[in-house]
């Protein structure tokens, strides 16, 4: 009997210990974050990628993350709508290697979600990612780099707002901030802690 309760002792604690390994080896991934504020391709070229490969399509988000999908590899996720507002498209490029698409796909678009599609009008954007970084920099009174950043637009009483959202992390705290892409002014700002 004693042997038996010790091969069962060896066995839960191995078992034990190989699930602590994995799970640390998860957290290990899941913390990685990048350098956001190096990728910066001006918004006119990736409005040009993503309309070369999805005709007829108008572009509502850019977003530079990193992209677990693509063995953690920082991506550009440009979305879109088409003109009669029935499909959605998301497409992903290398941020690496901007001309590497790794993924496009389309889905319909609900009712629902059509009343909040709103198109990125490129007349609007007068700052380009590394002004807003660097603003969104000065506004949260930090130097570190953006773990990720968005460019959107909102329909909000018949006025269109294009912005960027710039995201930073450190230690336990995201905060993120978001810069008008018009005019490079601070519209707000958010904190979280862990």
């Amino acid at each position: 009997m004693n042997a038996l309760k010790h091969k069962l002792l060896t066995i839960g604690t191995v078992l034990l210990i190989g699930i602590s390994f994995m799970a640390s080896v998860h957290v290990a991934h899941a913390d990685k974050q990048i350098n956001a504020g190096q990728y910066t391709t001006d918004i006119q070229t990736l409005q040009k990628i993503f309309t070369a490969k999805n005709e007829g399509f108008n572009l509502s988000e850019i977003t530079v993350e990193n992209d677990h999908d693509f063995k953690t590899k920082p991506v550009y996720k440009m979305e879109g709508f088409n003109h009669q507002q029935t499909q959605e498209r998301e497409m992903k490029i290398a941020a690496t290697d901007i001309h590497k698409t790794l993924k496009n796909k389309s889905e319909h678009i609900s009712r629902d979600e059509r009343k909040h599609l709103v198109a990125i009008n490129l007349n609007d954007v007068k700052k380009q990612p590394d002004e807003a970084i660097k603003a969104a920099q000065k506004y949260a009174g930090t130097k570190n780099n953006p773990s990720e950043w968005q460019l959107k637009a909102k329909k909000r009483n018949n006025q269109v707002t294009t912005y960027y959202q710039v995201t930073f992390v450190a230690k336990h705290r995201e905060t993120t901030v978001t810069v008008d892409a018009t005019t490079g002014d601070k519209i707000k700002i958010t904190t979280e802690h862990d």
